[in-house]
């Protein structure tokens, strides 16, 4: 194979060049701008032909109240009522599928969604949904020059948020899977478009007539506050009564970052809130305008506005003489107020602390008014947005969308976002809410394919925060402990640091954050090549980094030294792909459709599908490659146009079969993967595919490399990699993987073309190499007779042959402990310690919450029943007894069983240089002759693989007892998981740390 890549070379079939870094991750940054920049544009687009429809609209006309309401789209007919107030929203709406939503859509019109608590038919909601309306044809013009857009959407003010595609909305799925909770006004990009960023104190009254249900609300008011906070704010929640006391002792004069984990840590402490004595208002607001200044004149926070939430059920004064003290002495800010219960005794010193420092007052009777009454603030705080017509766009970091209940949808996004203003000549400028568009993240990837950079190289990107958008490394789910695949609570805040770790990333991480080109590079940079950390690649390297133009984003790139600096280019004359054994990378982007009605009338076609189509026909209008991906592709397939005759000449004649030989295969720099079955066995080994088929199936992934293709790379030259992967629960067939990377000579560059390899019946293997070892060194490793024990193990001490077989999987040191310590204290054995700063942990201990009428559900709904208004029974008619009650129950903060953690693994890493290496056991505490064993350690040559034997010189299972070596012979396993708990005089960490951040441009 070497031979004739070196002669198609010479042939000047291809050429290879040094690769340029900086240019590479440019030229990506680029590619990626111009990709999102499509999406902006069509957001910008709809915000023009919202605000002309909204300007010309007749805003006096009685509005229909007739439209495309998701709750009354093809649902059945209520028959056991005689007047039915919604038929005028009933209608009946086909939905085709379509592989562009992965759902059934109908493309024809939008659909509109009302969350509960917003009453369906009001006059104000009527009015904002007809003049929406008009936004249909723009939806669909946007989706005819744009056809990879995905879901269009416009957020109202009123609370419904109109989507198109329209499609079947299906309600949050759990025991109650008709209840419509979802509320636009809540989301990151609704509040983060709406307003620019802030600092926010919610000062929260405890005294002694803070109890019962107004302990309830106001807590409800407190979590719905903290949902309109993003990435850019900063808060913290001070409560009080004779003395003010933060929630979170840690942030005792100064404000938090607005992240999940401080929010819901926030949330969690409010729940053991007690309330008593009286309120001291002076010492709170002062407490409160001190922290404000002093977190300003650090420099500290959003940089933009500032708010104080009080949160009370009266006061006797309005405390004047306190604000305007503070307005002289520091910049400004706004006091929004709300008072809890249906109490007005003390309703106009609250009004006026409000009304008075630019802010907003309003009182919030019931829990159901929570919501409703909180997001007056996000309309206030637009005023200047506003006034000034400011259309700025923003970008949401990565989320998965949960809107329709389906938490997969398009995996991870991120939503593009602007404002839409109703200007009527004459009148003030009106917020009347949010367009915006999702971006999957997996879109941003495909912009810029792997195969650019190559094998162990990578790129990953950040916000403005330094949260990661993707990275190969980025694990947002686990396994919880019922068994069952859940999202990590925050999975998307994670700081790059937490995944990128070299000695020199804190440089990266700030030219990153600070939006710099640059480069660094780095000697000892560690690659972990599995989820459970048990194998390592360490290698030195090149990081490249580079804002993304008219983003929040940053983009940065890792190149291996040597290998990952080359880069090949093939001719361009080559155009067939006619073998049937040839697949390529199904998550890479070859071929696309050109434009919507190309993907209309063709439907979904596998990637290897639209290669051959174009193929056949280059210059078609359906569909469009990335050329420089088919030439590769082309030149690999013409590479090895004749290992389908070598490898079935080699089955016929050399009897490849009886050697153990049950599959060939080989895998290239362009994602070709051709493969070759020496036996039958092909179908029993789709059966046992779970744990085999990284392996088996030679999987791409859209940012790295199937793994056997990485870890070969890493060998050095001319060596084998052997790999043996578990099997499958309840079928004991053990296969060996062997696989070698195809190596070019010191004029090329070292540049790697391939990897070729072959799966092995273990059986065979085994038989195979106890043989060569019996001939070579004379020890029959077999012989069960003996006390002579022998182990194949690779480069990270997993066993790969024993004589027993219950043995091979397991590390070495859980077979002989007293060997593994002697090998790791000479050196023949690395020990690396990684820690995993994303991991999930099970919490220890839970409090529960007991004896409050606040937490008793059942005092809360017979409270809100005697609450009730003839007006409100009319606006909730349509609203069930248990759609109220459950949503004030999920919205108290929950502690779960599960936290954020630090996790501690090992990984051993074998040093050739050390090999081989011999040495006896022994026990200076026992009789020195009888503990004695000799042992040693050969490396396999030309593979990652190390033979072990050993030998017992004790004669009885009494003598063995006297050579414990006083603990120094127990079996270990590496540390798995293994808890960090900080110390307990650090357990403010997170306020200590102050890590750097860029504030976004516009306020």
């Amino acid at each position: 194979m070497q031979s004739t890549y070196e002669n198609r070379l010479n042939a000047g079939v291809f050429t290879v060049h040094r690769l340029n870094g900086t240019k590479l991750i440019k030229t990506m940054a680029a590619d990626l701008e111009k990709m999102l920049n499509r999406k902006r544009l069509a957001v910008e687009r709809l915000v023009q032909v919202a605000e002309r429809h909204a300007a010309k609209y007749d805003w006096d006309k009685e509005p229909s109240d007739e439209y495309n309401n998701i709750q009354y789209i093809n649902a059945p007919e209520p028959s056991n009522i005689e007047e039915d107030d919604y038929a005028s929203l009933r209608k009946q709406m086909q939905f085709k599928s379509d592989a562009r939503f992965e759902r059934d859509v109908n493309k024809n019109t939008s659909i509109v969604q009302v969350p509960f608590n917003v009453y369906s038919k009001g006059t104000k909601l009527l009015k904002s949904v007809g003049w929406s309306k008009a936004l249909n044809q723009q939806f669909k013009r946007n989706l005819e020059l744009e056809p990879s857009l995905k879901w269009q959407y416009f957020g109202s003010t009123e609370g419904y948020i109109r989507v198109y595609p329209g499609f079947q909305w299906r309600m949050r799925a759990g025991p109650h899977d008709q209840l419509n909770i979802y509320d636009c006004r809540t989301r990151l990009w609704y509040t983060q478009s709406s307003t620019y960023p802030k600092d926010m104190i919610i000062l929260l009254d405890r005294s002694g007539s803070m109890k019962g249900l107004k302990k309830s609300i106001a807590i409800d008011a407190v979590s719905a506050l903290l949902d309109t906070l993003g990435d850019n704010d900063f808060f913290n929640v001070l409560t009080f009564s004779k003395k003010v006391i933060p929630v979170d002792p840690c942030y005792n004069s100064t404000l938090m970052r607005a992240d999940r984990t401080n929010k819901e840590n926030v949330l969690t402490r409010l729940r053991d809130m007690e309330t008593s004595d009286i309120a001291n208002f002076k010492l709170a607001l002062k407490s409160t305008l001190d922290i404000i200044a002093e977190f300003h004149n650090r420099g500290d926070g959003s940089g933009c506005d500032c708010e104080i939430m009080l949160i009370t059920d009266g006061a006797p004064d309005s405390y004047q003489y306190i604000f305007d003290q503070a307005h002289k002495s520091q910049s400004h800010f706004r006091v929004f107020a709300y008072l809890v219960g249906q109490d007005k005794n003390y309703l106009e010193p609250v009004k006026d602390m409000a009304c008075n420092n630019n802010g907003f007052f309003t009182q919030v009777k019931s829990p159901t008014g929570v919501t409703e009454q909180v997001l007056h603030h996000v309309n206030v705080m637009n005023r200047p947005l506003a006034y000034q017509g400011d259309h700025h766009v923003t970008w949401t970091k990565a989320y998965y969308d949960t809107t329709n209940g389906d938490e997969q949808g398009f995996g991870l996004i991120s939503t593009v976002a602007s404002t839409v203003y109703k200007m009527v000549p004459g009148e003030p400028t009106a917020f009347l809410g949010i367009m915006a568009t999702d971006v999957p993240i997996s879109d941003m990837m495909n912009s810029m394919p792997i195969n650019r950079i190559g094998v162990n190289a990578y790129v990953y990107m950040v916000t403005n925060n330094a949260y990661v958008m993707f990275h190969p490394w980025l694990e947002t789910k686990y396994v919880g402990w019922d068994g069952k695949v859940k999202t990590k609570l925050d999975y998307n805040s994670i700081d790059i640091d937490k995944l990128e770790k070299d000695d020199g990333h804190a440089e990266i991480r700030s030219a990153l954050v600070n939006r710099r080109t640059g480069q660094v590079s780095t000697k000892q940079h560690y690659t972990p090549l599995d989820n459970d950390m048990k194998s390592l690649l360490i290698s030195s390297g090149v990081y490249y980094f580079v804002p993304v133009a008219d983003t929040p984003f940053s983009l940065a790139m890792f190149l291996p030294s040597k290998y990952g600096h080359t880069k090949v280019n093939y001719s361009a004359n080559l155009r067939s792909i006619r073998y049937s054994d040839v697949s390529v990378a199904e998550t890479w982007r070859y071929c696309w459709f050109k434009n919507k009605q190309s993907i209309e009338e063709m439907g979904w076609l596998s990637q290897i599908d639209m290669l051959k189509r174009y193929l056949l026909s280059p210059n078609s209008q359906t569909i469009k490659c990335n050329q420089e991906l088919v030439n590769g592709v082309l030149f690999d397939v013409y590479l090895t146009a004749t290992l389908q005759s070598v490898w079935s000449e080699q089955k016929m004649h050399q009897n490849t079969s009886g050697k153990g030989i049950e599959m060939t295969f080989f895998i290239s720099r362009s994602g070709v993967v051709r493969k070759y079955w020496h036996t039958d066995a092909q179908d029993a080994y789709k059966e046992d595919s779970l744990q085999l088929k990284y392996y088996f199936n030679l999987i791409f992934d859209k940012l790295e490399y199937p793994l056997i293709y990485r870890r070969a790379v890493t060998q050095p030259k001319d060596s084998w990699l052997y790999v043996v992967p578990p099997t499958t629960r309840g079928n004991n067939k053990q296969v060996v993987f062997a696989a070698k990377a195809v190596r070019q000579k010191e004029a090329i560059m070292g540049v790697i073309s391939l990897v070729s390899g072959l799966m092995l019946g273990y059986e065979s293997f085994a038989s195979l190499f106890w043989d060569e070892v019996a001939q070579v060194y004379g020890v029959d490793c077999m012989d069960r007779t003996n006390k002579r024990f022998c182990y194949l193990v690779d480069d990270n001490a997993k066993i790969v042959l024993s004589k027993e077989n219950q043995e091979v999987g397991r590390f070495f040191g859980e077979i002989n402990g007293h060997v593994m310590n002697q090998l790791i204290e000479a050196k023949v054995f690395d020990r690396i310690v990684l820690t995993d700063e994303t991991a999930m942990c099970q919490v220890k201990q839970t409090k529960k919450n007991v004896g409050s009428a606040a937490s008793n559900p059942f005092f809360s709904v017979w409270s809100y029943f005697m609450w009730w208004t003839k007006e409100l029974v009319v606006l909730l008619a349509n609203v069930a007894l248990y759609n109220w009650w459950t949503l004030a129950v999920v919205s108290q903060p929950v502690q779960a069983n599960i936290r954020p953690c630090n996790q501690k693994y090992e990984v051993f890493v074998a040093n050739r240089s050390k090999t081989p290496y011999t040495n006896r056991t022994w026990c200076k505490d026992n009789y020195a002759m009888l503990c004695e064993g000799e042992f040693g350690v050969f490396n396999v040559s030309n593979s990652n693989l190390f033979l072990i034997v050993t030998e017992q010189l004790w004669a009885s299972d009494f003598e063995r007892e006297r050579c414990n070596c006083s603990g120094k012979s127990e079996p270990f396993s590496p540390i798995r998981g293994l808890e960090v708990e900080a110390a307990m005089e650090d357990t403010c960490w997170r306020a200590k740390i102050i890590k750097e951040r860029k504030r976004p441009l516009s306020c």
